[in-house]
């Protein structure tokens, strides 16, 4: 039987990193791979995302005040799993999906890291769906650049950021679907009512990527606000409404959301464990899904919904022009095709 390694944020808890690894581990499971999984940049102990602020927080000031600080810390903590994880694969390893070559992160250590012990012991390395930031200094250019020029092929996820490597790094790729469309989705729920699911995306999203919209930063209530007329929109026409997210910080501002608005309409919520297969079992029973996250939008698709984008980035932005107007079908098809061509 052959092996693969897949390589992604497979120990995050954001439901968007679950669906691309699953939908990864799932495509090349059916095509008689046997597959083992690795954190790409966590190891395999779960921390949640509060945890992780926190974490995050305490080292701010000592390793998170340059990008070289916080790669060295990066590496230091986790070039012996990579080391192991590498000598024990018995096949090629795939790295991605998700938007794993970014900016001001430890993403770019990561992917150097991976590389060179995979090949150090003579692996094949495939970038598979992997998406692009963008707004790289020199120091994550050149760690990005030694590890493209090491890989045997990369695959990106937008077609726009086919042109973004190119630039940034003068790297020629391939496009590839993002590994969600893989997924299969549960069977629809029937309901005598229409449902029109929001998915709130957290305001520190919106604070984070205003600018680069050419947007003002609005207050919190400000944003809350334009949230609830749109929902009132959905409301007016006959649809039940309903609140759902696919992330910890996007549960939390909702909660605070439906504290502090009056909305003047009925409402349910998602009440379950936020996992990827009770996501897709609360999108299965809306018709309309409103949100700023990509994978609930990709899912909602998936699950046969009518997906609409909350344009909160360039990122949201990209992939509504990009995707919603394809066949989430026809896009699993691309990926299954994609990997029959590696020939691992």
């Amino acid at each position: 039987m052959k092996h693969v390694l897949l390589i992604n944020e497979y120990f995050s808890d954001n439901v968007g990193d679950q669906a691309i690894a699953r939908g990864l581990s799932d495509v090349f499971s059916s095509k008689g791979y046997l597959v083992s999984n690795e954190g790409f940049s966590r190891s395999r102990a779960r921390v949640s995302s509060a945890d992780l602020e926190r974490q995050q927080g305490f080292l701010t000031g000592i390793f998170s005040s340059s990008v070289v600080l916080k790669s060295i810390y990066w590496f230091l903590k986790n070039f012996l799993r990579v080391f192991y994880a590498s000598y024990k694969t018995k096949g090629a390893a795939v790295i991605g999906g998700g938007q794993l070559i970014l900016a001001g992160s430890s993403f770019a250590i990561a992917m150097l890291t991976w590389i060179l012990a995979l090949k150090f012991f003579g692996k094949r390395v495939i970038l598979l769906s992997v998406g692009v930031g963008e707004r790289f200094g020199y120091y994550e250019r050149c760690l990005y650049k030694i590890s493209f020029a090491m890989a045997d092929d990369i695959f990106i996820r937008e077609r726009v950021g086919l042109a973004r490597l190119k630039k940034e790094f003068n790297v020629d790729a391939r496009f590839c679907p993002d590994m969600a469309y893989a997924l299969f989705a549960p069977v629809r729920s029937i309901s005598e009512f229409k449902v029109c699911t929001v998915c709130v995306t957290s305001y520190d999203v919106h604070v984070r990527y205003a600018p680069e919209l050419d947007l003002p930063i609005l207050s919190r209530e400000q944003y809350w606000e334009k949230w609830a007329q749109s929902l009132k929109g959905y409301a007016s026409q006959g649809y039940a409404i309903r609140f759902a997210w696919t992330t910890e910080s996007d549960r939390h501002e909702t909660i605070a959301f439906l504290e502090f608005m009056s909305l003047g309409v009925e409402f349910s919520f998602f009440d379950r464990e936020l996992t990827l297969s009770n996501v897709m079992d609360e999108l299965s029973k809306a018709d309309i899904v409103i949100a700023g996250r990509m994978h609930a939008l990709i899912l909602a698709e998936i699950c046969g919904c009518k997906a609409l984008p909350w344009i909160v980035s360039k990122k949201i932005e990209i992939f509504a022009a990009e995707y919603l107007s394809c066949d989430a079908r026809c896009l699993r098809e691309e990926i299954s095709s994609t990997v029959d061509s590696l020939g691992l």
